[in-house]
């Protein structure tokens, strides 16, 4: 129906359905006297419909200046195609959902004192709209009312409003600066998704929850207050606001849902109250600005908290019943688990104390040491707590042989002939580096190491390529081919890594 242009309906039909006549080449249309059901914005996008009548003897609606009215004048119905400007006439009270639904044309509306109500999706998708005037009389604007009006830069909501529903300024791109009313509780999910020039906004007094997805993608707020009554920092709440510096959530607020603050990397400074009942899973998760945060116990330290790349030191609150902290790692209160070690504390060396029995979940993964030491108290390794997931993981430096299969880089504290022949591999390239780091550990199993180097050689030549450790140790045993040194010579030297070059020209030349 691209190319319909004038609809005249017999007399005999009674509803028009939803979006009956969306995106056509419309240009005229009447509404017989028997049409009494005008369904969700039937005319959308009819960027040609400039005349809309109705017959005068409709008992339901009436016409003015290309718009539906209801009969009585108290309710906009149906908008036809608008272009600039426009003053909704005085007695409406009610703008009906979809009524202006995709004028993307429209650049400007004033709504007259006495409407109470903005519907459903009312201005969705008006993307040419730069201001509006809300009346001191509105009370409700609904969901999706401005949804897409990306270039809406400012709107003054007034002290009437007390419900704003869920997707209400839904990617309003250019609106920067909103006051809500004091009648406002609850934040609706959704309600200012991806506002991506949004700065400024005042919350009020009595708000209580803030709703899922409310501010996500919200790029430049770089600052946000909350209100003392504060209960509920819902899922996504804060997604990716990478301009916030600093957040203080208050005492008393009981629940942060799951990736709230999720990929804020500006975020520098966070406070959690201590009392706070639920941290949601990746709560403050890529948060890659943040260099300490005071954990409270509802807060599952790690997963909270991962890949926060900046993190020096993780704070407990002094009152804690579960954890303490030394030197800003996290153990249990009583010492005997190691829950997480901060990715940003670095060291060469690190030694888990010799109270540790139990090393938890994900506790080393991204750290910053390059070697951990773990005594010969801990019992129990958990098989993610140092696994290489596409983030760093230390070497871990053990004497026991049931940790090898789960460790990314083990450095095995015993000879490699106590190890099945498929792990020997994997304990060389860890006996490589600890010998690098000149850790004494490993001094006893020293030559068990070399002989089994000498009987594996071409083995290890093979390995020895994307290790240079191995290579020097291979170059020290004299036992790497000088032919395989050559190859590797030209491929070092392509690739500017000169030192190892040189080893490697060295070593050719003793030959």
């Amino acid at each position: 129906c691209i190319f319909l242009d004038a609809a005249v309906f017999p007399e005999s039909l009674t509803s028009l359905g939803d979006s009956a006549f969306s995106g056509t080449g419309l240009t005229s249309v009447t509404i017989p006297s028997g049409l009494t059901d005008i369904g969700f914005h039937p005319f959308s996008g009819c960027r040609e419909l400039t005349d809309i009548s109705v017959s005068k003897q409709n008992p339901v609606y009436s016409s003015r200046d290309n718009v539906i009215f209801s009969r009585d004048g108290s309710t906009l119905a149906v908008c036809g195609w608008k272009t600039g400007s426009y003053e909704i006439p005085a007695g409406v009270t009610e703008i009906r959902s979809g009524a202006f639904f995709d004028c993307s044309e429209l650049t400007s509306v004033t709504i007259p004192e006495g409407v109470t109500t903005i519907g459903d999706s009312a201005f969705s998708g008006c993307t040419g709209l730069v201001s509006v005037k809300l009346p001191k009389s509105l009370k409700s604007i609904a969901k999706y009312a401005f949804s897409g009006c990306e270039n809406l830069m400012r709107v003054v909501i007034p002290d009437s409003v007390a419900e704003i529903g869920s997707y209400a300024f839904n990617r309003c791109t250019r609106l920067a600066s909103v006051k809500l009313p004091e009648g406002i509780t609850d934040i609706a999910d959704n309600t200012f998704f991806s506002c991506s020039c949004l700065t400024d906004i005042t919350l009020p007094a009595n708000v209580a929850t803030i709703g899922k997805n409310a501010f996500w993608a919200c790029e430049s707020l770089t600052e946000i207050t909350f209100p003392a009554g504060l209960k509920n920092i819902d899922a996504w709440a804060f997604f990716e606001c990478k301009g916030l510096a600093s957040v203080t959530v208050p005492a008393g607020t009981e629940k942060i849902g799951f990736s709230a603050f999720c990929g804020c990397t500006g975020l520098t400074d966070i406070s959690i109250p201590a009392d706070v009942k639920e941290i949601g899973v990746h709560a403050f998760s890529e948060c890659t600005g943040l260099k300490s945060v005071t954990v409270p116990d509802a807060a599952n330290v790690v997963s909270a908290f991962e890949k926060c790349s900046s993190l020096k030191e993780y704070r407990v609150p002094p009152e804690s019943r579960i954890r303490k902290t030394v030197d800003g790692v996290v153990f249990s209160r009583d010492g005997k688990q190691l829950v997480a070690y901060p990715p940003a504390r670095e060291c060469e060396r690190y030694d888990i104390p010799d109270t540790v029995v139990k090393v938890c979940h994900k506790a080393f993964v991204g750290a910053g040491a390059k070697l951990v030491f773990v005594p010969e108290s801990v019992e129990a390794f958990s098989e993610t707590a140092a696994k290489d997931d596409g983030e760093t993981v230390p070497y871990v430096a053990h004497s026991n042989p049931a940790f090898m299969e789960i460790l990314d880089k083990p450095v095995y504290l015993g000879p490699p002939e106590d190890l099945p022949r498929s792990q020997r591999g994997r304990a060389v390239q860890g006996f490589s580096y600890a010998l690098k780091a000149g850790m004494p550990e490993i001094r006893p199993w020293k030559e068990s190491y070399f002989a089994h180097l000498r009987q594996e050689t071409e083995t290890y030549e093979k390995m020895s390529w994307n290790n240079e450790d191995l290579i020097r140790v291979l170059m020290e045993l004299r036992i790497l081919n000088p032919e395989t040194a050559g190859h590797m010579l030209r491929k070092f030297s392509a690739a500017g890594r000169n030192e190892l070059a040189e080893a490697l020209q060295s070593y050719r030349d003793s030959f």
